[in-house]
């Protein structure tokens, strides 16, 4: 499958599981530092280009993928959607699609997108500041 310009797309399933791995570990420390960060967030395209263990697009399968296994790991250890912190450049401001889909299928209420946001971000916030060591 390739892409508009012409790129092959990568698929989730066709990475290494090391090298999935790897890239989720370090998307994950990534997204911790702008959580505790004085901006907190960060755009789509600024973390696909600073994840140096596989090249992902921005507006990839693979990306949504990891993100979505790191936010559900990090929710079921009680420190809520970490990717809560990557969101759109210009438009919104908010988080994608997939997002507030995984976030329903975490009984959240996602019929107000920006309420929702804003309690996932705080949480999100609090968790980091208040666990400096943890990672």
């Amino acid at each position: 499958m390739r892409t508009a310009t012409g790129e092959v797309m990568v698929r989730p399933h066709d990475i290494d599981r090391r090298t999935w791995e790897k890239a989720k570990r370090e998307a994950r420390a990534i997204m911790i530092a702008t959580a505790r960060s004085a901006k907190g967030t960060m755009t789509y395209n600024e973390l696909a280009s600073r994840i140096t263990g596989l090249r992902l697009e921005p507006d990839s399968l693979a990306l949504r993928e990891l993100l979505g296994e790191i936010s559900a790991a990090e929710d079921m250890a009680g420190r809520g959607m970490l990717s809560v912190v990557v969101v759109h450049q210009g438009e919104d401001c908010l988080p994608g699609h997939g997002f507030f889909t995984l976030a329903q299928g975490f009984g959240r209420d996602t019929s107000n997108k920006e309420k929702l946001w804003a309690a996932e971000f705080a949480r999100v916030r609090e968790v980091w500041k208040t666990n400096p060591s943890e990672n």
